[in-house]
Parts: C-alpha cells; sequence; structure tokens
C-alpha cells in the first residue's frame, strides 16, 4: 500500500444495505479497470476523477485531481479521459444522480468503484436555468445536488455512452 492513501474501508461508511452495490457495476473491458459501466443507465465512467490516473496493478487512482471552473470543465477534450474510448464529457446532473448512494456517506457513491478520497464538489454540464452564471454539481461526500457559480472550481468525472 502507497504511504499518505487511506484505504476506502477507512473513509466510506454505510448505514444501511447500499443501493449502489459493487455488483451492479462492471470493469470495461480492454480499460484494466480505469473505466466502469453501469448496465442500468447504460453509462460508463471513468473511475479516477479527471487528473488522476488508474493505476491498475495498485487498484486504485493517483496523483492529483483538477479543480477548474465551470467552463474549463465544458471543454475538456473528450480524450481528457484516461482509457479506450474518446467520447468522454462532462456529465448532466441527472446522469450524477445516477453514482448517487443515500445510504453511503463520505462519499455517498460506491466506494470500491468510485472512492477518490479527494473528491468534493463535481462540475456537471447542467447549467441553473434560473440564474445563467450557475451550474449544477454533486457534493461528493453526501450525494446532493447543488448549484454554484460557474467560476468556482471544482473537480470533474468523466462520463460516456455505452457502445
Amino acid at each position: 500500500m502507497l504511504t499518505g492513501v487511506t484505504p476506502l474501508a477507512a473513509w466510506a461508511k454505510c448505514d444501511k444495505k447500499p443501493t449502489k452495490p459493487d455488483t451492479l457495476y462492471q470493469e470495461v473491458a480492454g480499460s484494466q479497470g480505469a473505466e466502469v459501466r453501469d448496465p442500468t443507465s447504460h453509462l460508463v465512467w471513468q473511475r479516477c476523477l479527471v487528473g488522476k490516473q488508474w493505476d491498475a496493478a495498485a487498484q486504485q487512482c493517483t496523483g492529483a485531481a483538477k479543480k477548474m471552473s465551470w467552463q474549463a470543465a465544458m471543454t475538456l477534450p473528450p480524450s481528457a479521459g484516461q482509457g479506450v474510448a474518446s467520447r468522454w464529457r462532462l456529465p448532466s446532473y441527472i446522469e450524477l444522480l445516477t453514482l448517487v448512494d443515500l445510504n453511503c456517506s463520505g462519499p455517498a457513491v460506491n466506494a470500491r468503484w468510485f472512492g477518490d478520497s479527494d473528491a468534493s464538489y463535481l462540475w456537471s454540464s447542467s447549467s441553473y436555468e434560473q440564474l445563467a452564471d450557475y451550474a449544477w454539481g454533486l457534493k461528493y461526500a453526501r450525494g446532493e445536488i447543488i448549484y454554484d457559480s460557474k467560476v468556482e472550481e471544482f473537480q470533474a468525472r468523466l462520463v460516456r455512452f455505452a457502445d
């Protein structure tokens, strides 16, 4: 184990039976674990936040997640994600909600598959309809959808449609 890396089990907590169990997700063939398929939503997710890389040998994300404004997140190139595909994009807030497991916290997602211990707030591609300078995001620890100014710096997790 790497020094300074907190094991996921040490910080992820589920008070009840998880609604997004480990068996829900599947590793995408050929991705060496960097991509995760949700057969229910037909989405494929980057396992790591933008800026991090999947270390298949260590079975964890390494490096530092990038924080960026909403505009910077919206203009990430389709090849910004790690893995075999180049159709990556910022998810809508509805798509982000498919990751949320409200029976868990710290993070409120399946920690085995999406357990970046430094994840805080994630951008969605969805603008806030009532304020043009705001967009929707996800508060990772509690699974809450929030909105904030597009100039704030949040993290991003990329998604694409399954083949």
